[in-house]
């Protein structure tokens, strides 16, 4: 009489890098079919490397100028954090005084649809009007939209 345990153990049972390749392996034979074909087109159509530049040359970069890399991801993980964290600090309380009746009495609340028209109402605007930088101008619109 077989067992389960003998039949997870058995040949025939895909193992944890066997079920891991049956799962990912068509996304990793479409991205190895990717780069083979951009390497290929780079070589055949003399593509300079300042315009694109081929896989094997990005690669070679990445693995001579691993220092720079990593300590460039260091402050960039740090900035992410640190924005995140800010993001939290002031969403939380934000969050409270909107929900709670402590800041407004009930006849004085803002109901969710003033809340969100300055959103609405200025998010088409940075397309529409060009002149200003995208993020000054919507900054700068969301304020004039709350007022």
């Amino acid at each position: 009489m077989t067992t389960v345990e003998q039949l997870s153990r058995s040949p025939a049972a895909p193992g944890r890098l066997g079920g891991w390749i049956s799962r990912n392996g068509p996304v990793l034979g479409v991205f190895a079919v990717v780069f083979a074909l951009w390497e290929i087109a780079v070589r055949a159509l003399g593509i300079p490397d300042y315009i694109l530049p081929a896989p094997s040359v990005i690669i070679a970069k990445i693995v001579v100028s691993w220092q720079l890399l990593l300590s460039n991801a260091i402050v960039t993980l740090q900035e992410i954090l640190l924005g995140f964290g800010l993001s939290v600090l002031v969403a939380i309380p934000l969050a409270v005084a909107v929900v709670s009746r402590l800041p407004w009495p009930s006849r004085k609340r803002p109901s969710m649809k003033a809340m969100l028209r300055p959103f609405f109402t200025t998010a088409p605007s940075p397309t529409m009007r060009p002149g200003l930088a995208g993020f000054r101008k919507c900054a700068f619109m969301s304020m004039v939209g709350t007022t």
